[in-house]
């Protein structure tokens, strides 16, 4: 019986799922993806600790995937193997083992995974669409950013160049520079703060990068909402937004935009999801700064993200081949 892989993620904001098959002649098929804003990393800059009620979100989120993952697997008479990751809440906090532990009453297998792991995977996962390029991948978080380069060589596989987590994120930086009354835009001086911080973030590890690719491929929340709002996607489009390209000017204009607005204004825009309006004006912030610093003309978005890596690392294990990285997933059957 061939195989469904189900990856899961518990992200410092949302916790997400991708259902797959995989084979070597036609690669990763998606049949059922989920993107839900659970906010587990809510507090963990400033406190250290999750929250009891964001792990009570997030282990509902991903028992809810579960289910829907099991029940597509007997509908399409398909073998379920499912992997859970978990990223830089996790990874930041101190009580993590609170939320590894009510995951492993799921019968899942939780894997805190570092940061280099992370961005690893979201290069792994955007190459497929990028063949013989090399590419500069973003991936911006609420807790930290995941730089990546590289590309797939003749034959399909990850020539890596480089992998890095910054610790700057949607969610780190709202609770730190951005924190304001729902109904009040942000004060312009903190506003300043925010794009110094993240200006020396990336100029410190972009300066050490010689020979920038041309290409910025971004994955993610962030960028795939920042689309979905320049072109008021109601309801949201994977098929529009993927390989989606948007240059600077437009990128920086909804920054200042965003800025400007009150998480209460921000929360009546079209294309984006009301439960992301406390931290999107935070990730643009991130992304505008990164485009500016490296130079780069825009970006492009894709849908092919970390848990698209995953799924061809979960692949590579189940059915014996060798494995494009030395990341291992830890996977449950049924």
């Amino acid at each position: 019986m061939a195989n469904l892989y189900c990856a899961l993620d518990a992200g410092t904001v949302s916790t997400c799922m991708l259902c797959a098959t995989r084979d070597e002649e036609n690669g990763t098929r998606a049949l059922l993806r989920r993107a839900r804003v659970t906010d587990l990393g809510e507090g963990v800059d400033a406190s250290g600790s999750l929250l009891p009620q964001a792990i009570g979100r997030t282990v509902d989120c991903i028992a809810d995937y579960l289910a829907q993952a099991r029940k597509l697997a007997r509908e399409q008479g398909l073998s379920l193997v499912s992997c859970l990751t978990a990223t830089s809440a996790a990874r930041d906090a101190s009580n993590s083992r609170d939320l590894t532990a009510r995951l492993e009453e799921l019968g899942l297998k939780p894997q805190v995974i570092a940061g280099t792991d992370e961005a690893a995977l979201g290069l792994l996962g955007v190459t497929g669409d990028f063949m013989g390029t090399t590419v500069e991948v973003c991936d911006i978080g609420g807790g930290s950013t995941e730089l990546s380069c590289g590309s797939r060589d003749a034959q399909g596989r990850l020539v890596q160049l480089g992998a890095v987590s910054l610790n700057i994120g949607a969610r780190r930086v709202c609770e730190r520079f951005l924190a304001c009354p729902d109904d009040e835009p942000c004060d312009p001086a903190a506003v300043r703060r925010a794009r110094d911080f993240a200006r020396s973030v990336f100029d410190a590890h972009l300066s050490q990068q010689a020979n920038l690719p041309e290409t910025l491929a971004c994955v993610g929340g962030t960028a795939t909402t920042l689309v979905a709002v320049l072109a008021e996607l109601d309801p949201y489009d994977s098929d529009f937004v993927h390989l989606r390209q948007t240059d600077r000017d437009a990128l920086h204009d909804l920054t200042e935009r965003l800025l400007c607005m009150s998480t209460l204004e921000r929360r009546g825009l079209v294309g984006l999801q009301p439960k992301r309006a406390h931290v999107i004006h935070a990730g643009a912030l991130i992304l505008d700064e990164l485009v500016e610093t490296g130079g780069w003309p825009g970006f492009v978005t894709s849908e092919s993200n970390s848990l698209f890596g995953v799924v061809e690392c979960m692949h590579a294990q189940a059915v014996g081949i060798q494995p494009p990285l030395s990341w291992n997933p830890q996977m449950l059957r049924g």
